[in-house]
């Protein structure tokens, strides 16, 4: 039962369920590994055991990896909105006539 060692509650359950077990709500992992470690196939096709294992694993890994990208995206979006928010407010704290004098004395300067 090595290869079930490194293997979360839910990949278990989810072996178990794929090994035909049922597995309840509120079982442990002693239990779920108990389940899988007496369910025929895994004592006949440890092969298919390991190939299910493997599956479950590249499964939640691409699972994870797309959250995360996804997580990543949503930061970036975000970051930009409160960029675009600063701007926004610092264009409303600036009044009118501010516009027109700064213009008025960059005009001035490039006269002279």
């Amino acid at each position: 039962m090595s290869m079930l060692h490194n293997l979360k509650k839910i990949d278990l359950k989810l072996l178990a369920e794929e090994l035909g077990e049922t597995v309840p709500d509120n079982a442990k992992i002693f239990e779920i590994k108990e389940m899988i470690g007496n369910s025929d196939l895994f004592k006949t096709d440890k092969e298919f055991v390991s190939g299910v294992v493997k599956s479950i694993m590249e499964d939640r890994t691409t699972k994870e990896f797309s959250n995360q990208s996804a997580l990543e995206i949503e930061k970036i979006k975000l970051a930009q909105l409160e960029k675009e928010i600063e701007l926004q407010r610092l264009k409303n704290q600036s009044l009118p006539g501010e516009r027109t004098s700064a213009l008025l004395s960059v005009e001035n300067l490039i006269k002279y």
